[in-house]
């Protein structure tokens, strides 16, 4: 993005932020006669808004709804499971039939996908204000793995062959496997839009951090010579950067809400990345390979989502949600495998890269539900606005 598009971007949100919202609430005390409202366009409620204090008010419906007062406390708690999507094609080797010359099969990275991973997001916030406030969240994926056999279906007219690899001909099986783990904290700040007739709205901006893991191998074995090799692949991706964001909600009832979320990020990734060989056999384990490289680039996020919540008590909510994370300008772990990158036939350690550097162009499709309760606590008296 040109610095003129963020200026004015960041503009737009900053008049937002300080605008002055459109509602207005009036409490409910002794002598009101919320049977009168209730005649018009006014109706008591128990909330207000996301995470309204116990007092009851007498609302416009003609008028946004505002969540509580200065000083209230709010804690969320998920239990989110997210699928990965958007694996590139790295291609790995393939198997040949020497008799007729012809490729038989293909070993690729998109032969196995990932499976659904349970993580927890955490995230406890502060009222600033009637209509302002301020929360820092946490989430976590640490284990999804994924794994493939490519085994050589006739050792006597069949070969293996990798780039990656320097056994093959009599190899009777090539596989890989895969881990990566994802962490995410961000700090930001909301501001809270009244809009008439049951809707409402909020903006958010704040900053973000992204850490994303990844260990890649790809190994061979020949039980005939007793040899095993292997190549690995490890990435270390660390994001840091703003966000901004919203959301648009609709009250149903007086207990029910559905909201619309969207947000999109711009960070600077310091990202880093080790590629090894090794081969095991009769006469002991010889290294042929330890390469690095690392740079700082620019990655971007853009994530939309879809939220249910229903009011148990006036300040416990529960809800549930789907959502989808796009990831784009990372570095994963087996796109670092291209043959340009390294050459594994050299019988000496190679210090460093001796072809393109780090590849940290990649990018992942994340989706998936959560569902989780929000309690809020304590805080000062109700303003009125």
């Amino acid at each position: 993005m040109r610095p003129k598009g963020c200026l004015s971007a960041f503009a737009v949100f900053a008049l937002a932020w300080s605008s002055t919202a459109g509602a207005q609430e009036y409490p409910a005390g002794p002598g009101t006669d919320a049977g009168a409202y209730m005649q018009g366009p006014y109706v008591q409620e128990e909330m207000p808004g996301l995470t309204a204090g116990p007092d009851y008010i007498v609302r416009d419906r003609t008028q946004g709804a505002q969540p509580s007062a200065p000083g209230w406390l709010y804690t969320r708690l998920e239990a989110i499971a997210l699928r990965r999507e958007r694996q590139d094609r790295v291609f790995l080797g393939e198997q040949d039939n020497l008799t007729a010359g012809q490729v038989v099969d293909v070993f690729t990275t998109k032969d196995v996908n990932f499976d659904w991973e349970p993580g927890i997001r955490a995230t406890v916030g502060v009222q600033l204000s009637d209509c302002k406030s301020i929360e820092l969240s946490y989430f976590t994926l640490q284990d999804w793995k994924a794994s493939g056999l490519f085994p050589n279906a006739n050792l006597a007219t069949n070969a293996l062959f990798s780039p990656f690899l320097s056994i093959g001909s009599f190899a009777d099986a090539f596989q890989f496997s895969y881990t990566s783990e994802l962490h995410n904290v961000e700090l930001n700040c909301q501001r809270q839009i009244g809009l008439p007739y049951d809707w409402g709205a909020s903006i958010l901006g704040g900053v973000r951090y992204i850490n994303l893991n990844e260990h890649f191998t790809l190994s061979g074995s020949e039980s005939v010579f007793g040899t095993l090799e292997a190549t690995s692949a490890a990435t270390h991706n660390n994001l840091i950067g703003v966000q901004l964001g919203g959301e648009l909600v609709r009250s149903i009832g007086q207990k029910l809400s559905v909201g619309f979320q969207g947000r999109a990020g711009v960070y600077a990734n310091i990202d880093s990345e080790h590629t090894s060989n090794a081969v095991a056999g009769a006469t002991g384990t010889l290294t042929r390979l330890d390469a690095h490289d690392s740079d700082v680039g620019v990655s971007t996020t853009v994530e939309v989502g879809l939220a249910v919540r229903y009011h148990l008590r006036p300040n416990i909510v529960i809800g549930g949600g789907y959502q989808v994370f796009f990831l784009n300008g990372v570095a994963l772990a087996p796109n670092q495998l291209t043959s340009t990158n390294f050459d594994i036939f050299s019988n000496t350690i190679t210090p460093g890269r001796t072809g393109r550097p780090i590849n940290d162009n990649n990018n992942i499709l994340f989706h998936g539900p959560s569902v989780g309760i929000e309690i809020t606590w304590g805080g000062g008296k109700r303003e009125q606005m």
